[in-house]
């Protein structure tokens, strides 16, 4: 069984229809990958039990299925990686169409909201916890749903993860940058992204450059007095930490190698 995090409100019950417990477990590897984005539960299914109660099935290329729409059926064939089946259950989920624009929505913070949009059709909303995590989650986008136009808008709020996120980015899509004073308040991170995705922004097109406040090495430097109990880092660490160029254990432990 696989079990997502925060991701959408409902969790998506996949039917894994086989009596071979190893299909069964290639089948939940693969998806462990997306899990923590996407909720969702597989159960192994014998192929003479009911479907009933399942949104989505997967089966081996051998097997027929009865009671789900085929568009909601995933077949893996025998030399499918397990990438290539996590791949092929997001496009499954996000339906296998070309759109004419597919735009992303990124509300950026500490937990960064995410809406993927189809020509105006909410494809996929959730929640992510890093820039990496989300990065890992676009990469593959072009290869999962197909489009004439990908475009990235991504609120002005949270400027180093903002800026993080458009540095990785703006090689591989068109990124604009929405003002989220002008929108609707909304206390879920995965609505603000959706209002984010739907809103045009002013274009980005080259790498950011952040430069980091005096709040920002404030905040980070309170950190870390309140992390040891006692060290509180120097601004020039505190500024490397706020860069990404060293973590704030790293900074620490410098600063106490300082005073020794």
């Amino acid at each position: 069984m696989v079990k997502g995090r925060l991701g959408e409100k409902e969790e998506k019950r996949v039917a894994v229809i086989t009596e071979d417990p190893r299909f069964y477990q290639r089948v939940s590897r693969a998806l462990s990958k997306i899990a923590k984005r996407i909720p969702i539960l597989l159960f192994p299914v014998k192929p003479s039990m009911s479907l009933k109660g399942f949104k989505y099935a997967i089966v081996p290329e051998d097997r027929g299925v009865k009671g789900i729409p085929m568009e909601s059926v995933l077949i893996v064939k025998e030399v499918d990686t397990e990438e290539e089946i996590s791949i092929n259950f997001l496009r499954l989920l996000m339906s296998r169409r070309e759109y004419g624009e597919v735009s992303i929505g990124i509300d950026p913070g500490g937990r960064i909201g995410v809406c993927i949009m189809g020509d105006s059709k909410k494809l996929w909303g959730g929640v992510v916890y890093s820039p990496e995590e989300l990065i890992d989650l676009l990469k593959p986008l072009k290869s999962i749903v197909r489009s004439r136009l990908y475009v990235v808008r991504i609120g002005n709020g949270a400027p180093l993860c903002r800026d993080e996120i458009i540095n990785v980015l703006v090689d591989r899509f068109r990124i604009e940058v929405v003002d989220e004073e002008k929108l609707p308040k909304s206390e879920s991170d995965a609505e603000s992204a959706h209002l984010i995705a739907i809103t045009p922004g002013y274009r980005v097109r080259e790498k950011m450059e952040h430069r980091v406040s005096k709040g920002e090495i404030a905040k980070i430097q309170e950190k870390s007095r309140i992390t040891t109990g006692r060290v509180t880092i120097s601004k020039e660490l505190a500024e490397k930490v706020a860069k990404r160029e060293i973590s704030l254990k790293r900074a620490i432990e410098l600063m106490g190698n300082e005073e020794n």
